[in-house]
C-alpha cells in the first residue's frame, strides 16, 4: 500500500464527492429559495427572472443547514486525509486546492456548460427567463470559474494553514 498513490487519486474522488453535495444544494436553492442563487448569473438571466423578492436574511434559518457541510466538507476532509501522517504544510495546502479545483471544474463544466447553459432542465432554471439569452454565456461562466480557482488558492494557503496547525499542535505532538 503506498500512501503517496493513494492521496494522488483521493483528491480527484474527495473532490467529486464535494462536487455532488454542492450540486444537490445548488439545485434546492434554486428552485426553493431562487433569490439566494440569482447573484450568480448573468445580469440578463437576473433582469427576466419572475419572482416575488423575499428577503434572504429571512431564509438564512433554511438555508445556512444547507451550507454548512458544504463548508465544512473541505477543512474536514484534509483533516481525515493528514490525521494519521505527519506532513509539511504545503502538502496540506496542495491537497486543498485540488479538491477545490476539481468541485470547480466539475461546476464550470457540468452544472454551468452542460446543465445551465446547453441542456437547462426545468430544475435548473430560474422563474421567468425560459429563453434569455444569458442563459448561454458560456463566457460568463468561464469568468466565474477563474475568480474561483484565485479563491481556491486564497482559501488553500489560509484554511490549509489553519489545518496543518491544528493538525501538528494537536494530533501529530
Amino acid at each position: 500500500y503506498n500512501r503517496r498513490k493513494a492521496m494522488n487519486i483521493t483528491f480527484i474522488l474527495d473532490g467529486l464527492i464535494w462536487s455532488a453535495m454542492w450540486m444537490v444544494v445548488n439545485c434546492v436553492l434554486i428552485n426553493k429559495y431562487p433569490m439566494v442563487k440569482i447573484r450568480d448569473y448573468p445580469v440578463s438571466v437576473q433582469q427576466s427572472a419572475t419572482f416575488v423578492p423575499t428577503d434572504i436574511a429571512s431564509l438564512s434559518i433554511f438555508i445556512y443547514p444547507l451550507r454548512v457541510p458544504l463548508l465544512g466538507f473541505l477543512p474536514g476532509i484534509t483533516l481525515y486525509r493528514f490525521i494519521s501522517t505527519p506532513s509539511p504544510f504545503w502538502h496540506v495546502m496542495v491537497y486543498m486546492f485540488l479538491v477545490y479545483m476539481v468541485w470547480n471544474i466539475v461546476d464550470l463544466v457540468v452544472m454551468d456548460w452542460i446543465m445551465f447553459c446547453s441542456i437547462r432542465p426545468s430544475f435548473m432554471t430560474f422563474p421567468g427567463p425560459a429563453g434569455c439569452v444569458g442563459y448561454k454565456d458560456y463566457g460568463f461562466h468561464f469568468i466565474s470559474f477563474l475568480t474561483s480557482s484565485l479563491l481556491a488558492a486564497i482559501v488553500s494557503v489560509a484554511v490549509g494553514g489553519v489545518v496543518s496547525i491544528f493538525l501538528k499542535l494537536a494530533i501529530w505532538t
